[in-house]
C-alpha cells in the first residue's frame, strides 16, 4: 500500500495537473473476495490521485481459450472470464466511482489444440462477445487490446489481429465489424412541434450535411455529448441556418477502422434529443454513424 501510495504522489508533484492518472491492474476472480476494488479505495481513501481504473483480461493458454469459451470454470491469469463475475467486478469498480479502462487483453487462437480456422474462428468468437459485454457496461470507456500481430514481443501465443505475414484474421474483420457497423447509428427520422429531433444513437463526432429548399448544400460538424450539444471540433447549427424545407443527414464514425485499441463515451448508447434548436422541418431527417 505504501509504495503504490508514495509512487502516485511523486508522479502527482513531478506530472502536470492535467495528467490523468491510471491504477492497472488485475481483479482476480470470486476467491479474491474483491482484494483489487479494496485496494483502490483504500488508496483513494488516502488522497491518491487516481483517475481510471485498469483492468487486464489476459488468457494465457491455448488450454484455457478452449475452457473459457466451452464454458467451464477457469481462471487464466487468475482471472474469471464468465459473464456473472465480470458483471461483478464491474459493479465493484463502479462503486469506485472512476472509469474504467480494460486495458490489456490477450485471447489467442488455440492452434495447438484446434485446427487453424477452427481455432481463428474461436478466437474471434471470444474477441466479439468480450467486447459487446465491455462496451455495453457505462462505465468502461476505453479497451485495449495487448498485442496487434501474432508471437511478437515475447509472446509465444497467436494472439494477433494479424499473423505473422501480416494477413488479416477472422478476429480482425470481428473487430472491424463491430466498430464499423455494429456500433454505428443508422436511422432516418422526422422533426416533431417546434424542430424537436428524437431518435437513439451512438454519441460520438457528427458530420451534418444538409440540403434546403434552394438546392443549396450545407454541412457542419456536432461532438454529442451526455447532456449538451456544444463540445470541441463543431457547433451545432442553430434555428435558422436549416430553413424548414432542409433534409438533413449526420453521419458519426466511432473509429475509421479495427484497431488495437477502441473508445467510445462513458455514457454509451444513449437517446439524444436536440429540443428546439431546428426549425420545423417537412423532410426527414437522416443519421448514420
Amino acid at each position: 500500500m505504501q509504495i503504490s501510495f508514495k509512487c502516485f504522489k511523486s508522479a502527482e508533484r513531478h506530472f502536470p495537473a492535467g495528467v490523468r492518472f491510471c491504477i492497472n491492474d488485475a481483479y482476480t476472480g470470486p476467491s479474491d473476495n474483491g482484494r483489487y476494488p479494496a485496494f483502490v479505495a483504500q488508496l483513494l481513501g488516502k488522497g491518491t490521485k487516481i483517475d481510471v481504473i485498469g483492468h487486464q483480461m489476459h488468457i494465457v493458454s491455448d488450454k484455457d481459450v478452449v475452457q473459457v469459451a466451452s464454458g467451464f470454470t477457469a481462471y487464466p491469469n487468475h482471472i474469471s472470464w464468465k459473464v456473472a463475475d465480470q458483471l461483478a467486478m464491474l459493479r465493484q469498480y463502479d462503486r469506485l466511482g472512476k472509469p474504467v479502462h480494460v486495458s490489456e487483453v490477450t485471447i489467442p487462437a488455440p492452434v495447438s489444440l484446434l485446427p487453424r480456422a477452427e481455432a481463428e474462428a474461436l478466437q474471434a468468437r471470444l474477441l466479439r462477445d468480450n467486447y459487446r459485454l465491455w462496451f455495453s457496461w457505462p462505465s468502461v470507456y476505453r479497451i485495449s487490446y495487448w498485442n496487434a500481430v501474432d508471437s511478437i514481443g515475447g509472446e509465444i501465443l497467436e494472439s494477433g489481429f494479424f499473423r505473422r505475414d501480416m494477413s488479416k484474421k477472422p478476429v480482425y474483420h470481428a473487430l472491424w465489424k463491430l466498430v464499423n457497423e455494429e456500433w454505428r447509428t443508422k436511422t432516418t427520422v422526422r422533426a416533431g412541434k417546434g424542430g424537436e429531433v428524437t431518435f437513439r444513437g451512438f454519441k460520438g463526432r457528427y458530420r451534418l450535411s444538409w440540403r434546403d429548399a434552394s438546392g443549396k448544400d450545407g454541412e457542419s460538424f456536432v461532438v454529442l455529448g451526455s447532456s449538451d450539444l456544444s463540445a470541441p471540433g463543431g457547433s451545432f447549427p442553430r434555428s435558422g441556418r436549416l430553413p424548414a424545407s432542409a433534409a438533413w443527414k449526420a453521419s458519426s464514425p466511432l473509429a475509421s477502422s479495427a484497431s488495437s485499441s477502441s473508445s467510445k463515451s462513458p455514457s454509451g448508447l444513449t437517446v439524444l434529443r436536440f429540443g428546439k434548436n431546428l426549425p420545423p422541418c417537412s423532410s426527414p431527417f437522416h443519421f448514420s454513424s
